[in-house]
Order: structure tokens, then sequence, then C-alpha cells
């Protein structure tokens, strides 16, 4: 499942493209340097909480283009563009649309 969430990465949330795999959350963030990926192990779900916009879950494309304009004006890592590339092709689906929480 694809989906833009709320995290909590130790003293800030974030707000983040989530990637759930089987024992991996893959989130890609914007960083000081960019936009970046790093994946944290799946129980760390607990520190997620979904964004919404206009009381609906925070749409996923719309997301991900604020995300590439930020990566070319800061720059983005191989592997969050990879995640980029990944939640365009897969962000039209159902399973993108849900609620995490």
């Amino acid at each position: 499942m694809i989906a833009v969430i709320r995290y909590h990465d130790g003293d800030r949330y974030v707000t983040a493209l989530a990637r759930e795999a089987r024992s991996r959350l893959h989130l890609t963030v914007i960083d000081d340097c960019g936009i970046r990926h790093f994946a944290v192990p799946g129980d760390e779900l607990r520190r997620v909480a979904p964004v919404l916009l206009h009381g609906r879950t925070y749409p996923v494309p719309r997301l991900i283009k604020f995300f590439r304009r930020i990566g070319r004006e800061r720059g983005i890592t191989a592997a969050a563009k990879r995640e980029l590339d990944l939640a365009t092709r897969y962000s039209g689906t159902a399973r993108s649309t849900q609620a995490w929480g």
C-alpha cells in the first residue's frame, strides 16, 4: 500500500510518502539536503498517522508532484527517485487511497 502519512522520527513529525513491504516501511521524506528515502522496521506503524486534506486522505499524486519539484531544487537520492517512480506507477490504484492509522 502506498499512502501519505505523518511520521514521528524521534524529535519531529515529517510528512512522508510510505510504501509498506513485508517487513519494512519504506519512507520518502523531505530532508535538509533534499528528498531522501529510508526504511524502518514494520513495527514502526505506531509512529504513523494519515495525512488528511478536507477530511479525506491526502492525494498521493499531489505529494509526488510536490516532492519532484523539491527534488529538482534541492536534490534527490537515487533510492528516493526509485520510490517516487514506484508510487507514480501505483498511485492510481484503489490500494493507494486507503487510510492508515
